[in-house]
C-alpha cells in the first residue's frame, strides 16, 4: 500500500477500489464499471499489465515469478530444492536464476534469443552478462523455446524445441508482461502491444 486506508477521505479524489473498468465510451465520455458509469472530462489510461502465461501443466499455468504470492512460495520451495529451470532470460528471469544459483541450486535458463537482454542492453554487455552467469554455474539454453512441460510427484521435465530435456525440482516462468487493454475494445482507442501515444502521452482519440 502506498497510502493508508482512508488517505483520500475528504479530498477531491473519489477512490473506488474493487471496481474494474469494463469499457470506455469516448462518445459519452464515461468509463463503464460493474457498478455504473463514471463520467470524465479527461481520462488517464493506466491499467498496467499482467504476467504472460506459459502453457499449462496438469491444467494449471506454469507459475510466473512476477506475482508476489508465488515469489514467497518460491523462497520456501527453494529451501528444499536442488535444481530449477527458469524460462525467460530477461531481467526477472536472470535475477531469479542468479539468486537460486547463489542459494546452491543447479539452475538452467531457457531463452528465445541467442543472448540475454540483447535487445535492451546491446550485444556487448549481453555477452558479458551471459558469460557472468555461465561462470557462476548457470546452464544457459539460448535460441530455443519450451515445447512442453511435464510434472509428476513434484518433479518437472521441460522439453525444449532444440530437443533437449531438462529435469528439475522447480520450474518457473519470467517471460514478460501483457498489457491490460482488452477493456478498451470498441472504444476507438488504438491498441496493440500496449497503447500507442504521441510525445505528450495522448492516444489517437
Amino acid at each position: 500500500l502506498l497510502r493508508p486506508e482512508g488517505h483520500y477521505d475528504g479530498t477531491r479524489i473519489d477512490l473506488r477500489l474493487d471496481t474494474p473498468a469494463t469499457a470506455l465510451d469516448t462518445d459519452a465520455s464515461v468509463v463503464r464499471t460493474p457498478s455504473g458509469e463514471v463520467p470524465y472530462d479527461r481520462v488517464v489510461i493506466a491499467t498496467g499489465s499482467r504476467p504472460k502465461r506459459l502453457f499449462t501443466v496438469a491444467g494449471d499455468p506454469l507459475p510466473n515469478v512476477r506475482t508476489s504470492t508465488y515469489c514467497r512460495a518460491l523462497r520456501e520451495r527453494a529451501a528444499s530444492a536442488a535444481s530449477a529451470v527458469v524460462v525467460g532470460t530477461g531481467f526477472i528471469g536472470l535475477e531469479v536464476a542468479a539468486t537460486l544459483c547463489r542459494a546452491g541450486l543447479d539452475v538452467a535458463t531457457v531463452g528465445f534469443y541467442p543472448l540475454p537482454l540483447d535487445r535492451s542492453i546491446g550485444p556487448v554487455i549481453a555477452q558479458m552478462l551471459r558469460d557472468l552467469h555461465l561462470e557462476n554455474g548457470v546452464a544457459m539454453h539460448a535460441g530455443c523455446t519450451v515445447a512442453s512441460v511435464e510434472e509428476k510427484d513434484g518433479q518437472f521435465r521441460v522439453h525444449l524445441s532444440s530437443g533437449v530435456e531438462l529435469e528439475a525440482d522447480m520450474a518457473l516462468a519470467g517471460i514478460g508482461a501483457q498489457p491490460n487493454v482488452e477493456w478498451l475494445e470498441g472504444s476507438g482507442v488504438e491498441v496493440g502491444d500496449g497503447i500507442p501515444v504521441d510525445a505528450w502521452g495522448r492516444t489517437n482519440v
